[in-house]
């Protein structure tokens, strides 16, 4: 996990205005990338779990790439300097990934069977799907009762749920000197991968099936985009938070 350190605050600049404006704008944009991607049917989540439909897949490939590029530049300039954010270790066995592994099983199992996941269901709720709220509520619930739970794994994995340790960055863990190198060579990783799930998948088709239509169209009026440019928009919102405008 990355983290980039606070800016210095200025004493003129303690309003929330700014901030609050910049997440309006990049909240806007990101459920504007769903709707147009179509990422948030619960059709197309069961389809990506069940490898029917790789809209999300292409979606967040593309994102991660454009991410990867942006934090890049950013570093490269000076804009940024990251630094690595200590890792909790989960259930403090198989070497601190217990935690991932099975909290992405849940994740799974609850997208697969909720046809959501904890971002597009706010999209959802705002496009009247009627599955939406139930299962907002029932992740709010969930959340909430984790805080009652956590004691008790605390006593069961003898102190060692949700402790910490130490992390290292990406490219210092490969042996390079410069960020650059290393999110160059993954974006253009990703980028491959990308063009050869378009042509083997391609978008239109994933398209019809999730909403019955396609219509040859790319400005805001129309049925769905191509997920790339959707991947597209919400990659470039790491701009704003690594820059930390919101």
């Amino acid at each position: 996990m990355l983290r980039t350190p606070p800016p210095k605050v200025s004493k003129d600049s303690n309003s929330p205005l700014l901030p609050m404006t910049y997440g309006f704008g990049v909240g806007l944009l990101f459920g504007m990338a769903l709707e147009k991607s179509k990422v948030y049917l619960p059709q197309v989540v069961r389809g990506q779990m069940l490898f029917n439909s790789w809209t999300m897949f292409k979606m967040f490939l593309t994102a991660t790439a454009v991410g990867l590029v942006i934090t890049a530049i950013l570093e490269h300039y000076g804009f940024v300097k990251r630094v690595a954010k200590s890792q909790i270790i989960g259930l403090g066995f198989l070497k601190g990934y217990s935690g991932n592994i099975l909290g992405g099983l849940i994740l799974g199992v609850g997208m697969s069977i909720s046809g959501a996941c904890p971002g597009t269901v706010l999209a959802q709720v705002g496009a009247g799907v009627p599955t939406a709220r139930p299962v907002l509520l029932g992740g709010l619930t969930a959340a909430l009762s984790f805080g009652y739970f956590q004691k008790g794994m605390s006593e069961v994995t003898k102190g060692k749920f949700l402790t910490k340790q130490d992390s290292v960055l990406l490219d210092q863990w490969m042996g390079r000197s410069k960020m650059y190198e290393v999110s160059i060579a993954f974006a253009a990783l990703l980028t491959g991968i990308i063009v050869l799930l378009n042509y083997l998948f391609p978008w239109q088709d994933d398209t019809v099936r999730a909403v019955g239509q396609f219509v040859e169209s790319y400005d805001v009026r129309a049925v769905a985009w191509n997920p790339v440019y959707g991947g597209f928009i919400i990659g470039n919102q790491n701009c704003y938070r690594q820059l930390n405008l919101f």
